[in-house]
């Protein structure tokens, strides 16, 4: 996890980690997809993985509110508190 943090401090400035635009941005562009997909109402593990990895970082790197985060992609609290358990549970399975 550390590792994981010094490579996401090396790619991205400090200003751009601290909002929901500059994550989203940080992951479609690793996972080379439209910032669309992440708003979108597919389950497609192509399209969830991704919407998954946004939600977590930015419960962990944002002070917004999950209501905001799930305002940011169409979505509830409560999908936005699910995705950060699944991502959670990937990786503790690592």
């Amino acid at each position: 996890m550390d590792l994981a943090r010094e490579v996401l401090r090396c790619l991205v400035p400090e200003q751009d980690a601290a909002s929901l635009e500059g994550i989203r941005s940080l992951v479609c562009r690793y996972f080379k997809v439209d910032p669309s997909v992440l708003e979108s109402k597919s389950r497609k593990a192509m399209h969830t993985f991704p919407r998954n990895v946004y939600v977590y970082l930015c419960r962990q790197h944002t002070a917004v509110t999950v209501e905001e985060i799930g305002k940011s992609i169409k979505r509830n609290h409560s999908t936005v508190l699910y995705a950060c358990e699944v991502m959670e549970q990937k990786m503790k399975a690592m």
